[in-house]
């Protein structure tokens, strides 16, 4: 059995990093903010040489 998990808002980014782990079912949207990693640029954006 494997369980799922998201990623929440670290309230102590200095020691925990920008996001911890926690299991889908303890996910609470009145405590927790879900990590969404900014987006990475395309290659679109990118200078042609």
């Amino acid at each position: 059995m494997e369980l799922e998990t998201v990623h929440i808002v670290s309230q102590n980014p200095e020691e925990q990093g920008e996001f911890i782990v926690i299991n889908k079912t303890d996910f609470d949207e009145t405590i927790h903010v879900l990590y969404e990693p900014a987006a990475a640029p395309d290659a679109a954006a990118k200078p042609k040489k």
